[in-house]
């Protein structure tokens, strides 16, 4: 009967009962990817004396905040605007000094240090590794990557191959783009990082 059918792609028809089946799993899967980029990230907390002042640091992940306590003072908290998914402590660089790093989400890949070719900041919602180190007291930013290709799940730090160097192993996800939070469920990815001058570099798989 007219009006039973929609036309789809190529002529072809589509019955009302299956355009209902397409639409009802598209607003499944668009609801679910909202309330996993909405739900909180696992609680984690961590302690080091990582300045080597004899006294021990907290940084603890809650809530998709992290904030960095020495005893009752608070050192630092990650910007509000972030989501923090991943802490680890840790001497990710090898220079005898552990460094906090955070997998976050945020909207642009360069903040402040944009760099002079680009005219202005994207507003892309990405995914980026940032690493900070402990000084006189003050959390200062060592390396912040720009946004990541394939998004980090997790991160972990450890001497991988025994060779006396720290290496990050990292867990990966599909491409991000669209229902990336559904995609990611089906693809993950294991992949080994060293530090390597100014940035960590992909060590042959």
């Amino acid at each position: 009967m007219p009006g039973d059918h929609a036309v789809g792609p190529a002529g072809r028809t589509i019955s009302k009962k299956g355009f209902t089946l397409l639409a009802t799993v598209t607003l499944v899967l668009v609801l679910l990817s909202a309330i996993y980029l909405n739900a909180p990230s696992p609680a984690k907390q961590l302690t080091a004396d990582t300045d080597g002042d004899g006294r021990m640091e907290t940084f603890q992940l809650a809530g998709g905040r992290v904030t960095v306590k020495s005893g009752n003072t608070l050192l630092w908290e990650s910007d509000p605007a972030w989501t923090v998914t991943d802490l680890a402590v840790a001497d990710a660089d090898n220079d005898g000094q552990e460094e906090m790093l955070l997998v976050l989400w945020k909207e642009g890949s360069f903040g402040t240090s944009r760099p002079f070719w680009m005219k202005e900041e994207d507003r892309e919602y990405s995914n980026h590794l940032f690493m900070y180190r402990l000084t006189a007291g003050r959390m200062k930013p060592v390396w912040c990557s720009s946004a990541i290709q394939y998004p980090i799940l997790h991160l972990q730090v450890t001497d991988h191959d025994r060779d006396g160097h720290q290496e990050l192993l990292v867990t990966e996800g599909p491409a991000a783009g669209p229902l990336f939070s559904i995609r990611q469920l089906f693809f993950k990815q294991q992949t080994t990082w060293q530090w390597q001058d100014w940035g960590f570099a992909l060590e042959n798989q």
